[in-house]
């Protein structure tokens, strides 16, 4: 009865102080909403591959760097799978994962295939994938055996059965449906669109599949019941003596990662999917509980406000015999009560938002209880842990007032309880500004990637992009001059990649005055590559059909020890001591299947980033291929074609005759042009994210600050009614008056800006440190951020004052 009691009185003064009650609701409900929605996915990236099954057993066996696990790449050798089991009794079972792009078809449907994964039969069993229709244990036992995910089902088939029927990988690779599968969860770092037999590349690609020189396959292993990862990691160097060379742990190693790290903790190259970035999770993180902090120093500010103009009311109670327990428990349930409320209206928020964030962030999170208990019950004590902090004070200083000062309303005009309030709304203001000064130089840091110089111009740059095995090698002349005869063609160039590619081709080579080979990246071009691009030559000359060792012959039992001149970029120069100038004519050998090809650096050109701003240039050595095969891999798998400036009409018409080229000459495989103006654009989509999402976290962060300074306004300039009063009755105008109640938030809001700059200045600093070229900090990007607060402050608290300034005086004698 006495509850009840308690919530009924608790409810009416929230009914009466509507101002409060809105502001209070509002603030505290966004706060709680976008904490939610950041804990549902901060839970989701710290899940992933945590429902596989026996998950803290499963690692990946990486190709590193001794003694830096960071570095290096995802992948490894195809005999260190198999060989694994064989020399380690804790080893349960391995699986290799070999992930190729190629043509697939089905009659006359083709499409190129990024996301083929090739894997041994097992894989199916150490993973889980959710069947539609084949069997886990023999789907993928047979050779020329693939399994289908539901999306790629679809697209070849349509609705109808895929069992049974035969696709055709590339030219020599047929393969039989014997399963479909989901797609793939969002919360796993495997990508696959196809399972399919590796020993489905058998006889064909049968050299992949043996020796140590390829290093392209993704290898899982799981561990018997009590193993112990770290003393098989111990042991893994003397593997790799025994297996591959003696000595050979000097210069290699294999590192065991748990896959359930792979997704945040991943540095190395060729992952499956991108990586996630811890450091947006601490940012996700950071800016909610910034948010949440301003909604709770909201909710107790205006909590502390709306207790103080009910002093007398307190005072009165106290004077009626009213205990200090129950004067407590009566303001905590106010308090409560209106928490409670915050906390239904952000579940409502939750759901009208999370649709949208999903879309943004490509998650599929659900607002599940059972899925989510940890969540929910971290919601719950986040909902009474802002009432108690936020009532507990309040009630507890009226409380323990004096009766004799509470009802002559000194509690409202004490110093402590107003510099509390001035405190709080410094902090508010102070990571409002931090973030917006985070907001700003993200968005300037974008900006400065997309427009800069990468040292060739990719405007008007098609790409044209070729099988990744069979290639354009032995059309390109064909296609080059069919292309040129086009009008609106400039220049066309075939090339094994194109920039803003991750260039995982390396090569050993020994230069002139080096004693020991050197591993240097490498591109193979043709002789038009430089000038499609646009690369500056820095001394030397270009590679020329007009030399006949500029062509590259590829060492074989028939090709010892032949010629071939390269290309070499001012940074490779550089790595071997030599300026642009004393490089050309220097010796380049380069080693290859166990044979060399001696050569010269005939020609320097300038640095060109081939990846994003992010990356420094990496040296490179270009080619000129005899070939068609290459280390592997297609030596040309694209061609790039410059167009001339034109209007939208024409152009149109050169892509359309473009395409028909292509039809004509390369009729197996379909064309997929693209821009490498839009490649650029996309290797910035995580910037575009983050700088989405720290805006938005800003100006939450504002707008909460806002409305809370709006109502504390509103409460200030209620105080001072009659004041305002006299002073135009004794001539004051309506701007002396605003200025007179404004003045005050000002000086808060510019405090604010002191704390908030040194803060937000170490932060941004830290997060350029990621990027090898990037803006420099400069005090507008402070100023402008402190300007955009003051501005909002004098918008909600100069509105106010001007409306209340504008009153009739006689109204204002009257107030009370």
């Amino acid at each position: 009865m006495m509850l009840r009691q308690l919530a009924l009185k608790a409810l009416r003064p929230l009914t009466r102080q509507w101002l409060f009650t809105a502001v209070n609701l509002l603030g505290l409900a966004i706060a709680l909403a976008c904490c939610f929605v950041i804990g549902l996915y901060l839970q989701d990236e710290l899940g992933f591959d945590r429902w596989q099954p026996a998950s803290e057993r499963l690692y990946r066996v990486s190709s590193t760097a001794p003694g830096d696990a960071g570095k290096g790449s995802a992948a490894t050798t195809p005999l260190v799978g198999p060989l694994l089991p064989t020399d380690f009794g804790e080893v349960e079972s391995t699986a290799r994962l070999l992930p190729l792009t190629g043509l697939l078809r089905y009659g006359n449907t083709a499409f190129y295939e990024n996301n083929v994964r090739f894997v041994d039969p097992s894989l199916l069993t150490l993973f889980r994938f959710d069947w539609l229709a084949g069997d886990a244990a023999t789907a993928l036992n047979a050779p020329g055996s693939i399994v289908l995910t539901q999306t790629l089902a679809r697209k070849y088939f349509g609705s109808g059965d895929p069992l049974g029927k035969l696709l055709q990988f590339e030219q020599d690779v047929p393969l039989t449906v014997t399963g479909v599968i989901r797609d793939l969860p969002p919360d796993t770092h495997l990508s696959a669109s196809a399972l399919a037999s590796l020993q489905s590349l058998v006889p064909s690609r049968a050299a992949l599949l043996d020796g140590w020189s390829y290093t392209g396959f993704h290898t899982y292993l799981r561990l018997r019941p009590g193993a112990d990862a770290q003393a098989l990691q111990r042991q893994l160097p003397d593997f790799l003596d025994h297996h591959y060379a003696a000595g050979a742990s000097k210069t290699k190693a294999l590192t065991l990662m748990p896959v359930t790290d792979i997704h945040l903790h991943s540095t190395l190259a060729f992952e499956l999917k991108p990586p996630g970035t811890p450091g947006r999770l601490v940012v996700f993180a950071a800016a909610s509980l910034c948010i949440l902090l301003i909604a709770a120093i909201n909710f107790m500010n205006l909590t502390l406000a709306a207790l103080a103009r009910r002093s007398a009311e307190v005072g009165l109670r106290k004077v009626l015999g009213a205990r200090t327990a129950v004067l407590v428990l009566q303001l905590l349930a106010e308090s409560i009560w209106l928490a409670m409320l915050a906390a239904v209206l952000a579940l409502a928020l939750v759901e009208l938002v999370l649709p949208l964030f999903n879309a943004l962030t490509g998650k599929a999170l659900a607002l599940s209880v059972f899925a989510n208990l940890w969540l929910w019950a971290g919601h719950v004590a986040a909902v009474l842990a802002v009432a108690l902090l936020a009532g507990l004070y309040p009630a507890l200083y009226q409380a323990s007032t004096s009766t004799t000062a509470l009802l002559k309303g000194a509690v409202r005009r004490g110093r402590t309880a107003q510099g509390f309030r001035n405190g709080v709304i410094v902090l508010q203001f102070a990571i409002a500004i931090a973030l917006l000064v985070a907001g700003l130089v993200v968005q300037r840091q974008l900006a400065f990637m997309q427009d800069y110089d990468q040292g060739f111009d990719e405007r008007n740059l098609l790409v044209l992009r070729g099988s990744p095995t069979q290639g354009v090698f032995a059309e390109a002349g064909v296609l080059k001059q069919r292309l040129l005869a086009l009008p609106g063609v400039r220049t066309v160039t075939a090339s094994n990649q194109v920039p803003y590619e991750v260039n995982g081709n390396s090569v050993t080579v020994w230069a002139e005055g080096d004693a020991n080979g050197r591993y240097l990246p490498f591109m193979l071009v043709d002789y038009d590559f430089f000038a499609t691009y646009d690369i500056p030559l820095r001394s030397g000359r270009f590679l020329s059909p007009q030399f006949p060792a500029d062509a590259l012959v590829l060492p074989d039992a028939a090709h010892a020890d032949t010629p071939g001149n390269v290309v070499l970029n001012a940074t490779a120069a550089a790595q071997y001591g030599w300026s642009a100038d004393t490089a050309v004519g220097k010796e380049f050998r380069i080693y290859h299947a166990g044979k060399l090809t001696r050569g010269q650096v005939v020609g320097v050109v300038r640095d060109a980033g081939f990846e994003s701003a992010r990356s420094a240039v990496k040296p490179m050595v270009f080619l000129v291929p005899t070939t068609p095969q290459w280390k592997g891999i297609a030596s040309w798998t694209q061609l790039t074609v410059q167009l001339a400036p034109q209007p939208e009409t024409q152009r149109q018409a050169t892509l359309a005759a473009i395409a028909g080229v292509w039809h004509d000459v390369l009729p197996q495989q379909p064309l997929q042009p693209r821009w490498l103006a839009d490649d650029k654009r996309a290797q910035y989509a995580d910037e575009r994210k983050l700088q989405l999402w720290v805006n938005v976290f800003s100006a939450l962060s504002l707008f909460i600050a806002g409305i809370g300074l709006f109502a504390l306004a509103a409460f200030h300039t209620a105080e001072r009614t009659k004041e305002i009063g006299i002073r135009k009755v004794m001539g004051s105008g309506v701007w002396q008056i605003v200025y007179l109640l404004t003045e005050h938030f000002s000086r808060l809001v510019l405090l604010a800006n002191l704390l908030a700059w040194p803060v937000a200045y170490y932060a941004m600093t830290r997060w350029l440190q990621n990027f090898a070229h990037h803006v420099d900090l400069t005090p507008l990007l402070f100023v402008g951020s402190g300007l955009i607060a003051l501005c909002i402050a004098w918008a909600t608290v100069g509105g106010t004052a001007a409306k209340a300034a504008s009153r009739k005086p006689v109204l204002a004698l009257r107030y009370e």
